[in-house]
């Protein structure tokens, strides 16, 4: 009895899973698509977006604000073209130590773009070779002050070239000492007029040096002339003491 009350149930239970209405396998595939669209994007889309971002330039970083801008500055503008901030000015460079834009070395701002500068003008004489004025003639130096050229201290233009002029001609008694003519007797004076050694006015060589043609004058250095010791005076023929029964040399 009891196993025929367990067979009956059974088939019952059967017929019951039998009459509830199954779903389309269509409808299943459909429902499966729709929750992975959900939890994954599309592969496709998915490899897009990370070959896009490899693909795109790189910009340094220095040149993004933190809002995504461009931190260009005032200096510069961004280009869109190769993707980095360039200098405004035409012709200006950007220099990453300074931070600033500027023109190259050797040129100018000009208010409106770089560029090189008019070489100074430098007179007939010289040439601006980038740097500065040089000379055309052989030896002779710029002189910024005058802006002139002209041949160094002590030297001359000879018509070709600079050079130390040759030592006057001082003649037998005198030689050149690189100033002047200077006389080889002791006492002698050079006399530039006539170019010839002679004693000063007054004296005389007496073989040996200068002195005075007068009897018992001395020269005096001070006023380059000879004449009577101090207390003592000419009376035409000598040198005498101006105090009675004296003369020049001790004489009474």
């Amino acid at each position: 009895m009891l196993v025929k009350h367990l067979v009956l149930g059974t088939l019952l239970a059967l017929r019951s899973a039998s009459a509830l209405p199954s779903p389309e396998r269509n409808d299943v595939v459909d429902m499966v698509n729709r929750e992975a669209e959900v939890d994954m994007p599309e592969e496709r889309d998915f490899n897009a977006d990370i070959i896009g971002r490899e693909a795109e330039p790189q910009v340094d970083t220095a040149d993004r604000d933190d809002e995504g801008g461009h931190g260009c500055g005032d200096d510069r503008q961004w280009d869109s073209t190769r993707k980095q901030c360039i200098c405004k000015g035409p012709g200006m460079i950007w220099q990453p130590p300074s931070r600033k834009c500027r023109c190259p070395d050797d040129w100018q701002w000009d208010g409106h773009r770089c560029k090189k500068p008019t070489p100074p003008h430098c007179g007939p004489d010289a040439s601006w070779d980038g740097h500065r004025c040089v000379c055309k003639k052989q030896g002779q130096q710029w002189d910024e002050h005058t802006r002139t050229c002209h041949c160094p201290h002590g030297q001359q233009w000879d018509g070709h070239r600079c050079k130390r002029p040759e030592p006057p001609r001082c003649g037998p008694d005198a030689s050149w000492d690189g100033h002047r003519c200077v006389c080889k007797k002791q006492g002698q004076q050079w006399d530039e007029h006539t170019r010839t050694c002679h004693c000063p006015r007054g004296q005389q060589w007496d073989g040996h040096r200068c002195v005075c043609r007068k009897q018992g004058q001395i020269f005096d250095p001070h006023d380059k002339s000879c004449r009577c010791p101090n207390k003592f005076h000419w009376d035409g023929h000598r040198c005498v003491s101006s105090r009675p029964g004296k003369k020049s040399g001790g004489g009474s």
